[in-house]
C-alpha cells in the first residue's frame, strides 16, 4: 500500500515540477523565439542592402524606378551579388525597396541618399515584441519609433500600424 501512495505522491509532484517549469520558461522561449526573428531580419536587410550598395558601386547603376517596389530578387541574385535572397521570417510579407520617398532622380540626391530595404511584419503583438528586439539589437533602446529614424538599421511602426524593419542602403 506505501508503494502506491508513494507513486501518487511521485507522480502530483512530477506534474507540479511539469507546470511550474512550463509557467516560468514559457515565456524564456518566446522571449528568445522573438530575438531569434528580430536577428535573422536584421541580418537579411542587411545582406541586401550590403548587395544593392555592391552593385551600386561596381555598376553605377540603381535597380527600379525612384519608388516603392517588391524587392526584384533575380537580379542580385542573377548578377552575383546575393546567393539567395534572405527570406522574411512573416511569411507572406514583402521585402521592399523604397528609394527616396520626395521621387527625386537618385542620381541628383547626393550625399542625403534615402533608399531603404524593409521587411514588413503583421500588426500584431508579436510583431511588436519583435520590433522592440530589433530596436534592442540595433539601437540599445526598445522604444518604437514611429516614423523611420535615419539609423543604419531599426525597426519602426508605420501610421497604418504595420512593423517594418529597415536597413539603410
Amino acid at each position: 500500500m506505501s508503494n502506491v501512495l508513494i507513486g501518487i505522491i511521485g507522480v502530483i509532484l512530477f506534474i507540479g515540477l511539469a507546470l511550474a517549469g512550463a509557467l516560468f520558461l514559457g515565456p524564456r522561449f518566446q522571449q528568445a523565439t522573438n530575438s531569434s526573428r528580430a536577428s535573422a531580419m536584421v541580418q537579411g536587410v542587411g545582406q541586401i542592402a550590403q548587395a544593392l550598395n555592391l552593385r551600386m558601386i561596381q555598376s553605377g547603376e540603381y535597380i527600379g524606378d525612384n519608388q516603392r517596389q517588391i524587392m526584384p530578387d533575380d537580379v542580385l541574385v542573377a548578377e552575383g551579388y546575393l546567393k539567395a535572397v534572405p527570406t522574411n521570417p512573416y511569411a507572406g510579407q514583402p521585402i521592399m525597396l523604397f528609394y527616396d520617398p520626395t521621387g527625386a532622380d537618385p542620381a541628383s540626391v547626393v550625399g542625403n541618399r534615402s533608399y531603404f530595404v524593409e521587411m514588413f511584419m503583421s500588426a500584431d503583438d508579436q510583431a511588436a515584441d519583435v520590433c522592440a528586439a530589433v530596436q534592442k539589437q540595433t539601437s540599445g533602446s526598445t522604444t518604437i519609433p514611429t516614423l523611420r529614424p535615419m539609423a543604419r538599421t531599426g525597426c519602426f511602426k508605420d501610421p497604418n500600424g504595420q512593423y517594418r524593419v529597415y536597413a539603410r542602403v
